[in-house]
């Protein structure tokens, strides 16, 4: 049984482009988030999007857009860091993204980012 993660927030830094060692496109990126409204700080999560909606992202997306995560799940990763300790840390793979209008950049969304935006991830959730 897979979790599916919903969530609206805002993007809260750059986004980390790059490519896979197969050759796939990536894009990592924080997101604060408000469980309710009556939260005074957010939570903050990891995402993580691949190939066709990563290059979407990259186009479309910077610091402080407000995203409508419309599918994720959480995966976790297992690292080892610079000094050699140990780290691990839970990320969402994001499936669909809607690009929400932004004050910022109202005029520059076409029609096409507003649409929700699917990936081939290469396995099932």
């Amino acid at each position: 049984m897979s979790s599916i993660y919903v969530a609206v927030g805002y993007v809260g830094g750059d986004i980390d482009y790059g490519q896979t060692n197969n050759g796939n496109s990536f894009a990592n990126w924080s997101m604060a988030v408000r469980s309710n409204p009556k939260q005074e700080e957010p939570d903050w999560f990891d995402f993580v999007a691949y190939k066709a909606l990563a290059d979407i992202i990259q186009k479309h997306v910077k610091k402080g857009d407000l995203l409508h995560i419309t599918r994720a799940y959480p995966r976790n990763r297992k690292w080892t860091d610079k000094d050699g300790n140990p780290r691990k840390s839970t990320e969402f793979v994001v499936n669909d993204v809607e690009l929400m209008p932004n004050k910022k950049r109202q005029d520059k969304v076409d029609e096409t980012t507003t649409e929700p935006v699917k990936d081939d991830i290469p396995f099932d959730l």
